[in-house]
C-alpha cells in the first residue's frame, strides 16, 4: 500500500535520480563503455528503477510490512537538492561526482495495532534483516545483469550490474543511518560476508 505523499515522493526522487546518474554516466567511462547523451538518459533512468527502487519498495518496505510494520518512502529535501547540484555541476565541468541520498524508507509500528496494550516494537534482529534487504536485493541484481551481459554484452547490462555492487557496498558502510550499521549491530558476520560479496562485485 502506498499513500498519495509517498507516490510523489518516489516520483521526485526518481526523476532527480534518473537524471543524476544519466550526467555521471555521460560523462564516466564504465569498463570502457562510453555512452551517448541518448543512451546515458536511457541507462540511469533504468539504473533508478531496477537499483534504488528495488533497494528502496522489494528490499526495505515490502520487508518491512513482512514484519508487520508501517513503512513508508519519504524523500530527503536537502539530500535531493544536493543531488541536483552536483548532478549540474557534473554536466557543466570536468567534475565527475554525485551524491544520491534523495530519501529512505521510515519504518512505523502498524495502525493495525495502535488498539492493542502495547505496540509491538522492532527487534535488532528484524531491524538487522529489513536494512539487510536492500543492499541484498542490489546484490543479487548486481549478478543477474552481470551474467546477462555475458550472455548479451550491452553497456546498461554492466554498468547497471557495477552501480547496483556500488550501491551495496555504500549502503553496507557500518555508519547511521546506512543499513550496515543495523546489519552490524545485529549480526558482524553476515554483515561481513555481504559486504565481501558487494566488494567483490564493484572490483570484478
Amino acid at each position: 500500500m502506498f499513500t498519495r505523499k509517498e507516490i510523489k515522493d518516489l516520483l521526485i526522487s526518481l526523476l532527480v535520480l534518473s537524471f543524476a546518474l544519466s550526467m555521471w554516466t555521460f560523462k564516466g567511462s564504465f569498463g570502457g563503455y562510453r555512452l551517448s547523451l541518448e543512451e546515458s538518459i536511457v541507462t540511469g533512468f533504468f539504473i533508478t528503477v531496477i537499483a534504488f527502487l528495488s533497494h528502496e519498495i522489494i528490499g526495505h518496505k515490502f520487508f518491512a510490512q513482512k514484519y508487520g510494520f508501517d513503512a513508508e518512502y519519504k524523500m530527503w529535501n536537502f539530500g535531493l537538492i544536493l543531488l541536483a547540484a552536483t548532478a549540474i555541476i557534473t554536466a557543466l565541468s570536468s567534475f565527475n561526482f554525485i551524491f544520491a541520498a534523495p530519501g529512505a524508507v521510515y519504518i512505523y509500528p502498524s495502525a493495525r495495532k495502535k488498539f492493542a496494550f502495547s505496540i509491538a516494537k522492532i527487534t535488532e534482529k528484524q531491524y538487522g534483516i529489513i536494512s539487510l534487504a536492500g543492499p541484498a536485493i542490489n546484490i543479487i541484481i548486481g549478478l543477474v545483469l552481470l551474467y546477462a551481459n555475458f550472455l548479451v554484452p550491452l553497456p546498461i547490462f554492466f554498468i547497471t550490474s557495477k552501480i547496483s555492487f556500488y550501491l551495496a557496498l555504500f549502503n553496507m558502510i557500518p555508519f547511521f543511518p546506512l543499513d550496515g550499521s543495523k546489519v552490524f549491530a545485529w549480526n558482524k558476520i553476515i554483515w561481513l560476508a555481504v559486504t565481501a560479496v558487494a566488494i567483490l562485485g564493484v572490483f570484478f
